[in-house]
């Protein structure tokens, strides 16, 4: 795994409700995700392109006989493209209707957090466009971790425009 992602772990605690969350980077940043809809990480696996999905859809992946869709979150997040490399991964999650993933330069670790630990979202926040996608912020070890829960990205409508 890529050095830069390195952030220590919270030591469990039967004191305070622990969520996990899988930390992975895009770009310099890293983000969290909470582990309850995730359901596999995936390494470099094929995409096949798709004609008529909207631009931020990568295209799908052949996965135990289903079509996945894969969602460029660089794109969403108004980040550059960046080729695939050793690190990159496909997130694999479920909205609770349809399974769906998304690509990541590198997970980086799987992290206990407290709701003590997460602070909302600043208003500065250069990704606020997101709207509701973004959960809080961290700051551990001097690396800040925004959380955010790609369910949210989109309106249902967006939704259904991906999975049709």
């Amino acid at each position: 795994m890529n050095n830069q992602c390195k952030i220590n772990t919270l030591t469990k605690s039967s004191h305070a409700e622990l969520s996990q969350w899988l930390v992975f980077r895009l770009g310099d940043d890293m983000y969290a995700h909470n582990v309850i809809q995730l359901q596999e990480v995936l390494g470099n696996k094929a995409i096949l392109p798709t004609s008529d999905a909207p631009k931020w859809i990568s295209g799908v992946i052949h996965l135990r006989g289903n079509l996945i869709k894969i969602i460029d979150i660089r794109l969403c997040f108004q980040l550059p493209h960046r080729p695939i490399t050793d690190d990159t991964r496909i997130v694999i999650m479920s909205n609770g209707q349809h399974q769906f993933g998304f690509i990541v330069d590198a997970i980086c670790e799987v992290i206990y957090l407290t709701m003590s630990e997460v602070d909302s979202a600043p208003l500065n926040l250069p990704y606020q466009m997101l709207g509701n996608c973004i959960q809080g912020t961290v700051n551990r070890d001097d690396n800040a971790l925004i959380l955010v829960d790609i369910t949210q990205l989109f309106s249902l409508d967006e939704w259904e425009e991906i999975h049709h």
